[in-house]
């Protein structure tokens, strides 16, 4: 894409998001072979909408300072990636020059040889639950005596308890600067 495309796509409205999908730990005896799951990017795809302009990448070369200049939201659902030092330096530089990161599912089981990726998602991976149903609430339910007086945030609201069949992946905060959007058995899981 030029910065021409870029700039039109801009002037669409259209929102450029890149996610990075795919499996970083490649070797023949691991337990996760060929981990993509090519139909999450089309779930995602059609959650995003017609506003979302979604360029879908398996490999952390395309977290260059070039494609992230042309991209307004990262969105890692990768497994086991590791990301080179300058590859990280441009994530990084794209976070706090105010361009998004949205981490989902087994992105928190990525990009893990860098701890400045941990502090900047404020948690790492612990571990999950078996695949199972599991109702996600959109409030910071901490207690559940308290969960239905708990606000809904901003971000968050119109967004309704929905269900989820999934591994229930369980976090491990490394801030208090964190704000929980929505929860699953008490585990923060936005």
């Amino acid at each position: 894409m030029t910065i021409k495309e870029a700039a039109a796509d801009v002037g669409k409205g259209l929102v450029r998001a890149l996610l990075i999908t795919g499996q970083g730990n490649t070797k023949p005896d691991s337990d996760y072979k060929d981990w993509i799951h090519t139909f999450f990017p089309s779930v995602i795809a059609e959650i995003l909408g017609s506003n979302v302009k979604l360029t879908v990448a398996t490999e952390t070369s395309a977290l260059s300072r070039k494609a992230l200049s042309e991209t307004d939201v990262v969105i890692n659902n990768s497994l086991f990636h590791r990301p080179t030092s300058s590859e990280f330096d441009a994530l990084f530089e794209f976070v706090a020059d105010g361009g998004g990161l949205f981490v989902l599912h087994a992105g928190l089981v990525s990009f893990l040889n860098d701890p400045r990726y941990t502090s900047l998602i404020g948690a790492h991976f612990v571990g999950h639950d078996p695949i199972c149903a599991f109702q996600v609430e959109a409030r910071d339910n901490t207690f559940e005596w308290a969960a239905k007086g708990c606000p809904v945030h901003p971000i968050a609201q119109g967004l309704t308890t929905f269900g989820v069949l999934n591994e229930l992946y369980v976090p491990q905060m490394v801030t208090a600067d964190l704000t929980v959007l929505a929860r699953a058995k008490f585990i923060p899981v936005m």
